[in-house]
């Protein structure tokens, strides 16, 4: 989870009381560092945030060419993505479509098509300016209200 994302959740999990689930999709594009990063997030002394995967070593090819190129690869890691559609999450923190990088793009798109496969979309949109673009937090209500 990037820094502004986190900043939010660790905040909303302290005075709010929320419940964060941090949802390793890719795990990293570093092949040797992936057992250890997701190791570091398991820690439960890791922010406190509780961890779900996509899949062992995460998902690969999460970008938008293998969306537009391979529709069949793509569907495939929707369908394996249910956290981010889950009926109890009041939010999701994730990257944003404009972010420069391609994996971070593919995450936004895979998490939308998720939304939308399990009919949650579209939500309400709540941008901070003080996180820039890199950080949009797609809310159904909680505590940003309406």
């Amino acid at each position: 989870m990037k820094q502004s994302r986190a900043a939010l959740a660790l905040r909303l999990m302290r005075e709010a009381k929320w419940n964060i689930i941090n949802v390793a999709v890719t795990q990293g594009s570093l092949e040797e560092r992936k057992a250890s990063r997701l190791e570091e997030c398991a820690r439960p002394d890791y922010l406190g945030f509780g961890l779900e995967t996509t899949a062992p070593g995460g998902l690969s090819g999460v970008r938008p060419t293998t969306r537009a190129k391979d529709p069949q690869a793509w569907s495939g890691m929707v369908e394996i993505s249910p956290r981010c559609s889950k009926t109890s999450t009041e939010s999701r923190f994730l990257s944003h479509q404009l972010d420069w990088n391609q994996t971070h793009i593919g995450t936004h798109l895979l998490v939308i098509d998720a939304l939308k496969l399990a009919k949650k979309y579209p939500l309400r949109r709540h941008r901070n300016g003080v996180l820039g673009p890199d950080a949009i937090a797609e809310l159904d209500g909680g505590i940003f209200g309406h």
